[in-house]
C-alpha cells in the first residue's frame, strides 16, 4: 500500500482522523523540532514549540493549499511563527533564551538580542517574499518599485505608463493584502 500524500493526510486529519495524524506526526516531528531548535538553541522550547505546532495541525481550520507551497514550506512557516510568538512573548516578560539555552534575565544583558533581530529580520524577509508572490503581478510591480528601487508614484506611473490613480490604487490594495497576509508582523519587526 502506498503512503497517503502529506495534503491528503492534512485533510483527513481536519476530519478528525487520528490515524492520519500519527503518520504525518511521524513524518514531520524530527523535521519540525530540529528546525525549531537551530533557530532557538534550547530543547525544552524547541519541544513545546513542536507540540504546539502539531495541537495547531488538529486543531486548525485553515486550508492548506498545494499549489501554493511543499506541505514541508507550510509547515515550517507555522513553526517558526508558533517559535516568532513564543521568543517575542518571552522578550516581553523580560526573559530571553541565550544562545546554548541560558536563560538571560536582565534585557540589557542580552547577547542573544543582535542574533534575535537578525533572524527576526530574516523571517520578516521571507514572510514578505511568500507574501509578494500572492499579489498579482501588476500590484506585486508597484510594491517593488515603491519599496525596493524607491521610486515615487509619478516616477511608478511613468515607468508602469498607467495613470497615476491606478497606481495608487493597485499600492493600496497590494498593502492590504500584504497586511492580512503577515498579521504577526503588525508592529514590525519591533512589534
Amino acid at each position: 500500500m502506498n503512503p497517503l500524500d502529506d495534503a491528503t493526510l492534512f485533510e483527513k486529519i481536519q476530519q478528525g482522523d487520528a490515524g492520519a495524524f500519527e503518520a504525518l506526526y511521524d513524518r514531520y516531528s524530527r523535521v519540525v523540532y530540529s528546525f525549531a531548535l537551530r533557530s532557538c538553541n534550547d530543547t525544552d522550547l524547541a519541544s513545546e514549540v513542536t507540540q504546539d505546532v502539531f495541537v495547531r495541525l488538529w486543531t486548525t481550520e485553515a486550508r492548506y493549499q498545494a499549489e501554493r507551497s511543499q506541505f514541508r514550506t507550510w509547515l515550517l512557516t507555522i513553526t517558526r511563527r508558533i517559535l516568532y510568538d513564543k521568543l517575542r512573548w518571552r522578550e516581553r516578560q523580560g526573559v530571553v533564551v541565550g544562545i546554548h539555552g541560558n536563560v538571560v534575565e536582565d534585557p540589557e544583558l542580552l547577547p542573544h538580542s543582535e542574533t534575535q533581530r537578525v533572524t527576526f529580520a530574516q523571517w520578516f524577509r521571507e514572510d514578505v517574499e511568500a507574501a509578494l508572490q500572492s499579489l498579482h503581478i501588476e500590484e506585486r510591480t508597484v510594491v517593488e518599485l515603491a519599496y525596493f528601487r524607491q521610486m515615487t508614484l509619478s516616477e511608478i506611473a511613468k515607468e508602469l505608463n498607467r495613470p497615476i490613480g491606478t497606481v495608487k490604487t493597485r499600492l493600496h490594495r497590494a498593502l492590504k493584502v500584504l497586511r492580512e497576509a503577515m498579521p504577526e508582523w503588525k508592529g514590525g519587526l519591533e512589534g
